[in-house]
């Protein structure tokens, strides 16, 4: 009697583990493979917007193709395929979104890593008349060619240009702080500081600063103290360099 009860309970314990063997396995950890990015899975090469006079985005690689949207300079792309036109013009198939997609003349951007595009961006910035867009594109410069020998010499440029504009900007900012500053609610150099006008540039980075002493504002030398750190013995040239290697 003891062997045919130790005998039902043998085979009642092995049919239990037999069936919650695949509960077993329902509740083992599974490891799935890292996902990629979309750029990584795409191929996608990141671009940047340097040229707005050629910024147009077309449903055909060519400056007659039907325009999708105009684009801004300094707006971050990505550049999917290429092609050459009958005129011998490259286009890129670039994604602006997930969604949104077109032709655009390739010399409208600049990345990083690719000869030559350091000089042309300097060409550009050289050739701006507009000292805030001519500000712009020299930040673009510095995010994507942080090792160009040019680097030194847009330093330059911006602090000059950030300079010049510190003079046009305060006479125009000085008359709305004044105004403002009548109400006694706070002094002169608070509201000069906090002006509206300079709201975009502060988004650039480029910093200007009130004189207490000269009652004036001043662009607070970011680039000149680049200069004087990294390129001690540099000197401003005014004839452009061939491409970097």
């Amino acid at each position: 009697m003891n062997k045919a009860v130790y005998l039902l309970f043998l085979i009642f314990v092995l049919n239990l583990s037999w069936f919650n063997q695949p509960l077993l396995a329902q509740d083992e950890a599974v490891v799935e493979p890292e996902k990629k990015s979309w750029v990584e899975s795409t191929g996608a090469r990141q671009s940047v917007i340097v040229d707005a006079g050629l910024a147009a985005l077309r449903k055909s690689p060519t400056s007659q193709g039907e325009l999708k949207q105009r684009l801004r300079v300094g707006r971050k792309l990505y550049v999917l395929s290429q092609t050459r036109n009958r005129k011998g013009q490259i286009y890129y198939w670039v994604a602006v979104t997930r969604r949104t997609r077109g032709w655009i003349d390739g010399r409208a951007l600049a990345r990083s890593g690719t000869r030559g595009d350091d000089v042309r961006l300097w060409k550009l910035i050289l050739a701006e008349s507009n000292h805030f867009e001519q500000l712009r594109l020299c930040q673009i410069f510095f995010s994507l060619f942080k090792q160009s020998k040019l680097t030194p010499q847009v330093l330059w440029q911006l602090a000059e240009t950030a300079q010049a504009e510190a003079r046009t900007l305060n006479s125009r900012i000085q008359r709305r702080a004044k105004e403002a500053a009548a109400s006694e609610n706070a002094d002169l150099a608070a509201y000069i500081e906090n002006d509206v006008g300079l709201d975009r540039y502060n988004r650039l980075g480029i910093i200007f600063q009130f004189q207490s002493d000269t009652g004036e504002l001043v662009y607070d030398g970011w680039a000149l103290r680049q200069l004087q750190k990294r390129f001690p013995k540099f000197k401003p040239q005014t004839q452009v360099p061939s491409a970097s290697p």
